[in-house]
């Protein structure tokens, strides 16, 4: 189970409905994923997103992790993966905003951050 291995971020972890669950064969990995980018990506999840509700700031964030976990090959294999975490953040924070319909928010990012070109997010 996913929040079994979250390690001192356990409370930030919802312990809902949106509970990550799947075999996790390296349990030391995961915990270092963790440990690395929680904080720093539950913070760019509140400032981009422009909300207040932690629940859904905590799922977004699981989601995230998540896919930095399907991705671990791909993140240790980057040159630069501040900027791998980056876009994958971006990507989930637009769908997130898409599927709220917040296209005042999506064009205020669009505008603010210069890597957000039309079209790219």
């Amino acid at each position: 189970m996913f929040n079994s291995y979250c390690g001192k971020y356990s409370s930030f972890l919802s312990t809902g409905p949106a509970t990550i669950t799947y075999p996790i064969k390296t349990p030391n990995r995961l915990n270092q994923l963790i440990d690395s980018y929680y904080p720093a990506i539950f913070n760019a999840v509140v400032r981009l997103t422009g909300h207040t509700d932690e629940k859904q700031l905590k799922t977004l964030t699981e989601n995230i992790l998540d896919e930095l976990r399907k991705r671990m090959e791909e993140l240790e294999a980057a040159e630069r993966k501040g900027v791998f975490v980056y876009r994958v953040v971006l990507t989930h924070v637009f769908a997130f905003l898409r599927d709220g319909r917040d296209e005042r928010r999506i064009e205020f990012l669009r505008k603010a951050l210069p890597i957000c070109r039309r079209g790219s997010f």
